[in-house]
């Protein structure tokens, strides 16, 4: 979409970064709503009802949605822990332009 002014030029947007996650507040973190297709969370196969326990070393409770979004904003990759059906595991997923 391109949106203009009184100015003739297009209003370029920001770019809007994400892993690809849709997540909800729960108790002890996280939990996994969806998954963005073709995103880095797809691509490490994530799955909805997985729990992130732990984000970038701290409790995944102890972050707000925007302090969330901030990091994703300004740092190449995330690190996690998953709790998920084949137990815990860690892993890093690389910040994308979800809209260019």
């Amino acid at each position: 979409m391109w949106l203009c002014g009184s100015d003739p030029a297009p209003i370029v947007s920001t770019a809007e970064r994400s892993i690809g996650l849709s997540l909800y507040s729960e108790q002890g973190g996280w939990r996994v709503a969806g998954i963005i297709p073709g995103s880095p969370a797809e691509d490490a196969h994530l799955t909805s009802g997985s729990l992130v326990t732990q984000l970038e070393g701290r409790a995944a409770s102890s972050w707000t949605r925007d302090q969330m979004q901030q990091w994703i904003d300004s740092h190449a990759n995330v690190a996690l822990v998953i709790n998920d059906i084949a137990g815990e595991h860690t892993l890093t997923l690389p910040v994308w332009n979800l809209v260019p």
